[in-house]
């Protein structure tokens, strides 16, 4: 009677019929409740049934009537495996060793378990007893690669993963993480190389699509990036790809299209905080910049940041200071970045100040010519890149900080959640980010008079700190010479410039300097965009300028290249236009600096009113134009009088050194005098 019970048991199970095989499987427990054969039946019930809790309960009852049970222990540990219950799961892998040591899968999940906890010493230990039973086991090596990968041990990993694919040389999984192992070293055509091998042998594996997409990006490969999303058949079920897609499009100056895919992707309820900060920072390219809207997804995006759970409060007992004030510097970007040109000199001048002590936390692994330069003006300097953000809170802390700086907003490398948990008495936002944070804990950024007006500020949650003459000065270049002769004068007609960012030139700008040209006749347009590698970017970024009218001709794009050589290529350039709503910053200051004047267009908000700022400070008011149609008509009028450009170009070169915006010293000046009131008034009412 009972083996008839137990096959229609089996019989229910099988055709999916889970309400009989329960009647059965309860009548065979009725009589036999500790029977740990019916007991793992109905737990396997629960298991097809997606119950995983019920199918654990089933196997605990197991084990309380049966301490060793083998099957029960490893079964229940493999189940908190699957609910990502990592801590459950390891406690009962033990117990399973505890009954048979060289139980092989156990020792591998256990693995897995400590891998999901970052525990990676204990991780490599289970997988080198596996290796000890298993020495040929192709997974083992991948997973010790995969650990490696997360101790940032890239070479140790790709050795791995190597050793992965020659003992299984159709292992996508490995191709996949080999691939990510050449990413990480910044290898992006190995990396490609790799991944498109894996494609290959796996189409079905997704992951391998994605991560090419990501090489490619890296690469400057966009069209490419977009093509690999696109060929994954499934690619609009998965919010990641979505995301990717969405940024490559703002990338390659469609922010617009790509914004509506980012919160398309957003609508799977993921809870990402880089698709949110990604959004976040593409969204002030939009030409119609919604601030309620920018505001409510910052909103979003705080929802998932992290507060302590144990509230600080800041001791400051420096009624009177008698010792230093200490700035930290939170960035990515203390490199050869727009933003390293920017600070590197203020940075420099506050360190020479014995009132002042500097600390740097820099979220960055590489480090080049300028970086170095920097590291010496620090009295710490930490590479935080790898430590995370209640960590790093606590060591900025310790530190003692009084004002910590953020450098960089909303952009990548930001560590944004640590001004969130309020980690210095006093932050502030400068340089690298030219909109509000919409973080009530950042205290002020810093701007200058012109960039924003008093009927502006309420853009902003933080106070505003305005500088005199500009938001920030440009580490200049004495080593590239200018030359003092407009283009114009040996080539018989005008070449207009820009080097900023491919996605700061949206349709409207496209629209009108199409309109210039046609309007000026013979005249030039040079671009230098490392998005030019791609050929297929470029025959795209061509034709929008061909359907407006202009002739092939009069197109200059140049690939990307080194700042001493972009320096030197603004000799070739008579009239530098800039962009708008999101203005060039470095890029106008380096123009300005190589003296090629810049038409610049009023704006109404500060990342908008950069090249009005900046041209305010040069005395070029001319150079400003009031809307679309005067940047027209003064780039058509300048390029008629041409004499114009060479007086303006002569001026510039003769005044170059005592501009304000190149003059470190000053800025430095004035802003310990801002941070001093800042302390001042933190103690005054401290």
């Amino acid at each position: 009677m009972d083996n008839n019970r137990l096959n229609n048991f089996f019989y229910f199970l099988e055709l999916k019929d889970y309400k009989k095989a329960e009647v059965e499987i309860i009548k065979l427990l009725n009589n036999e409740p500790k029977n740990s054969s019916y007991l793992s039946c109905y737990a396997n019930l629960f298991y097809f049934q997606n119950d995983l809790y019920g199918a654990i309960n089933q196997f605990k009852k197991i084990i309380n009537h049966e301490k060793n049970s083998l099957e029960a222990n490893y079964n229940i540990a493999t189940l908190y495996l699957k609910l990502s219950s990592f801590e459950e799961a390891i406690k009962y892998y033990l117990k399973t060793l505890d009954i048979k040591e060289d139980y092989y899968e156990a020792n591998f999940n256990l693995a897995t378990c400590f891998l999901n906890l970052k525990n990676f010493d204990e991780a490599i230990n289970y997988l080198n007893l596996c290796l000890k039973y298993n020495p040929n086991d192709f997974e083992v090596y991948n997973n010790i690669g995969s650990v490696y990968l997360e101790k940032e041990m890239i070479d140790e990993a790709i050795i791995n993963f190597n050793k992965s694919i020659i003992l299984k040389m159709d292992f996508a999984k490995a191709y996949n993480n080999l691939g990510i192992a050449f990413y990480k070293k910044q290898q992006y055509a190995k990396s490609i190389n790799i991944l498109e091998k894996g494609i290959n042998l796996d189409e079905s594996f997704s992951n391998l699509y994605f991560n090419l997409a990501k090489s490619f990006k890296a690469s400057n490969q966009y069209i490419k990036a977009i093509q690999t999303l696109k060929k994954y058949q499934n690619y609009n079920l998965k919010p990641d790809f979505i995301a990717l897609l969405g940024i490559c499009l703002c990338e390659i100056g469609d922010v617009q299209e790509g914004i509506k895919l980012i919160d398309e992707s957003l609508k799977f309820k993921i809870d990402v905080k880089s698709i949110y900060q990604s959004k976040i920072f593409l969204m002030n390219y939009l030409e119609d910049f919604d601030l309620k809207e920018y505001f409510f997804t910052i909103d979003q995006l705080k929802k998932l940041y992290l507060k302590e759970n144990k509230e600080f409060s800041f001791v400051n007992n420096k009624k009177t200071r008698i010792d230093k004030i200490k700035i930290g510097f939170i960035t990515s970007d203390f490199r050869e970045h727009a933003v390293g040109f920017q600070v590197f000199e203020v940075v420099q001048q506050l360190s020479e100040n014995p009132d002042f002590e500097l600390n740097a936390y820099y979220n960055n692994n590489d480090e080049d010519f300028l970086t170095k330069k920097f590291k010496p003006l620090f009295k710490k300097w930490n590479i935080v890149k790898n430590i995370d953000d209640l960590q790093l809170i606590k060591i900025i802390r310790s530190d003692n900080v009084d004002i910590l700086i953020d450098l960089s907003g909303f952009s990548e490398g930001n560590r944004l959640e640590v001004f969130f948990n309020k980690a210095a008495p006093i932050q502030i936002s400068w340089a690298g980010y030219l909109v509000s944070t919409g973080l009530n804990e950042i205290d002020y950024v810093i701007a200058d008079k012109n960039t924003i007006s008093p009927n502006e500020e309420n853009q902003f949650v933080e106070k505003i700190i305005k500088m005199t003459d500009s938001w920030t000065v440009l580490m200049p270049d004495y080593t590239i010479k200018v030359n003092t002769t407009p283009p114009f004068l040996q080539n018989n007609y005008v070449t207009f410039g820009s080097f900023n960012e491919i996605k700061k030139i949206n349709s409207t700008m496209i629209k009108i300097w199409a309109d210039i040209l046609c309007q000026v006749y013979n005249s030039r347009l040079f671009l230098i965009s490392y998005k030019f590698n791609e050929e297929e970017f470029r025959s795209l970024f061509t034709k929008k300028f061909l359907d407006k009218g202009v002739s092939i001709n009069q197109l200059i794009f140049q690939n990307g290249c080194e700042r001493k050589d972009l320096l030197s290529k603004y000799n070739l350039i008579d009239i530098a236009l800039d962009t708008f709503p999101y203005n060039g910053g470095t890029t106008t200051l380096e123009a300005s600096w190589m003296c090629v004047p810049t038409l610049a267009r009023k704006g109404k908000s500060f990342l908008s009113k950069c090249g009005e700022s900046i041209n305010t400070s040069l005395g070029l008011n001319n150079w400003i134009a009031e809307d679309n149609d005067d940047y027209v008509k003064k780039a058509v009028y300048f390029s008629k009088n041409t004499d114009k450009i060479q007086i303006t170009k002569s001026y510039l070169i003769n005044s170059r050194d005592k501009f304000k915006i190149f003059n470190a010293k000053n800025f430095s000046d004035e802003l310990q005098k801002k941070f001093n009131e800042i302390i001042f008034h933190q103690n005054y009412n401290a």
